[in-house]
C-alpha cells in the first residue's frame, strides 16, 4: 500500500527510533495486521501531494488535510480525527485582539495552495 503525506508530528517524521507519527502508526498497524507492505512517500506541499496522488499509482493521501468543497467533490474522505483552528497570537504588551477590527492597519495573507483559503 502506498501512502503520500507531508511530514508533521500527526502524520510521520523520522525520530531516533525510526519513523513515527499518528497517521503512520495507524497505517503501519493496519498493514502489519493484514500482511501488506507500507510504502511511505513524502511531498513538500499540498499542491505536490495532490498532483502526485492524481498522476501516480498511490493508494492513500494523508497529512492532516482539510476537506474543502473542491476536495470533497474529487476525492473520498474518511471521518475526521482532529480539527484545525486558525488563531491570532499577539504580545502581552499590546491590547488584547478581540476581532479583526482591532487590526485595521494590518493585512493578512493565505498560503498558496493551502486549504485556509476556504476557511
Amino acid at each position: 500500500m502506498s501512502w503520500i503525506t507531508r511530514p508533521s508530528p500527526l502524520t510521520y517524521y523520522n525520530s531516533l527510533d525510526g519513523i513515527i507519527g499518528l497517521e503512520h502508526d495507524i497505517l503501519k498497524g493496519f498493514c502489519e495486521e493484514n500482511n501488506i507492505k507500507l510504502i511511505t512517500l513524502s511531498a513538500n506541499s499540498n499542491y505536490e501531494l495532490f498532483k502526485r496522488y492524481d498522476n501516480e499509482n498511490i493508494d492513500i493521501v494523508g497529512g492532516h488535510l482539510s476537506l474543502t468543497k473542491e476536495r470533497l467533490t474529487k476525492y473520498k474522505a474518511s471521518d475526521a480525527y482532529d480539527k484545525t483552528s486558525v488563531h491570532i497570537i499577539s504580545s502581552l504588551r499590546k491590547p488584547k485582539i478581540r476581532g479583526l477590527e482591532y487590526l485595521p492597519e494590518y493585512r493578512g495573507v493565505v498560503l498558496e495552495n493551502s486549504s485556509y483559503g476556504a476557511v
